[in-house]
């Protein structure tokens, strides 16, 4: 070949694969290069307006109870979750309860004011006791007998502002608030008041005849809450969604996009995979949510939290049970793939996450 041309073939050669390896270096520098971490995982994200349809055995036995947010045939879901959260509660709590009654009437019986004494300051003094029994006087489930007013005052009462009005009772170990509302609920300070009288004075037969019918009430309601609270549950879950929360911060020279949908992948012990399809959710500011139709934009050297939720509940999930299962075990882990968009020859790329442990933080 001529030496000429032969050169002239070189020099082109070069100025092409210096051109390519100048655009190759510039897509490299310019390539997305963020920090990525999931901050939150949630299994139990539910719209509260959502209705779902209540079983006829979970109505009729709410309908036997007396503190329990009752419900309806087609009901809301934050409804729905107030009677589980309720029905927590008396599970949790209702046998300290009930082991406080026992003391308060073993005392009573063996004419032990002291003993009666450091029952009643251990069962007024505890928020979730305090709302059962004044929910019970209320409600006319209990009533108090008339106080012997010869008895000498033994605790003394003080009104307070406290808790839209309650009163002070100065047990001698420490002063104990009771009530809530009262001052705004004329009618439940009165209904209360009789039991407030025997507690002031340690009548303790007057308190004996409170006591029994208080523990036969809250026995039955605590029946009822374990009975009724796996079926709750099963509803609150199976119209559930999972909501993985995640911070971005972009490390790279451009701007980008993250694209709308989403990958929720979970592997459990045994090697079995699940996956589920996602939507974009942006979180604000103030770390409320706010759904969204358009991609986030992220820009240069910027931070971003943001959250995919899986599109659909879990009883339209085509494995939702397996996948409620694994979220439930603590031993199964999850990541999220995810799209985003730059300028360049290569717009699309896929980013993933750490892998994380597939549970809500303890």
């Amino acid at each position: 070949m001529d030496p000429q041309i032969l050169a002239a073939v070189i020099t082109v050669g070069l100025t092409v694969a210096a051109g390519i390896a100048g655009f190759l270096f510039r897509e490299y520098r310019n390539r997305i290069r963020p920090f990525i971490a999931i901050t939150k995982v949630e299994g139990d994200f539910r719209e509260g307006s959502t209705r779902v349809e209540i079983p006829i055995s979970l109505l009729n036995a709410l309908n036997e109870a007396v503190y329990m947010n009752k419900l309806s045939a087609n009901e809301r879901l934050n409804e729905v979750f107030q009677t589980w959260t309720e029905a927590r509660e008396l599970i949790r709590r209702g046998p300290e309860f009930l082991s406080l009654l026992d003391s308060a009437i073993s005392a009573a019986d063996a004419i032990q004011p002291q003993d009666v004494q450091k029952a009643l300051e251990r069962m007024l003094n505890n928020e979730a006791f305090d709302r059962w029994i004044c929910y019970l006087f209320s409600m006319n489930v209990v009533a108090a007998p008339d106080v012997n007013k010869d008895l000498p005052i033994a605790i003394h009462m003080y009104p307070s502002d406290q808790r839209d009005g309650c009163v002070i009772l100065d047990f001698p170990k420490s002063p104990v608030w009771f009530g809530t509302g009262f001052d705004k609920y004329q009618i439940k300070k009165q209904k209360c008041q009789p039991f407030l009288d025997l507690v002031v004075r340690l009548d303790l037969i007057g308190l004996t005849k409170v006591f029994h019918p208080i523990k036969r009430a809250m026995e039955k309601e605590i029946g009822i809450a374990k009975d009724i609270e796996p079926v709750v549950r099963k509803l609150l879950e199976e119209n559930s969604t999972w909501e993985i929360e995640i911070y971005l911060a972009s490390l790279g020279p451009n701007p980008f996009l993250v694209d709308t949908d989403a990958m929720l992948r979970v592997r459990d012990e045994t090697g079995a995979r699940y996956d589920e399809n996602c939507g974009l959710t942006l979180i604000d500011g103030d770390g409320k949510i706010h759904g969204t139709t358009s991609p986030l934009v992220v820009g240069r050297e910027k931070d971003v939290k943001f959250a995919y939720f899986t599109t659909n509940v879990q009883g339209k999930m085509k494995r939702g049970q397996a996948f409620r299962e694994a979220f439930s075990s603590n031993s199964a882990k999850c990541w999220v793939e995810f799209g985003v968009q730059k300028t360049g020859i290569v717009r699309r790329s896929r980013l993933s996450t750490p892998k994380v442990p597939f549970r809500e933080p303890s």
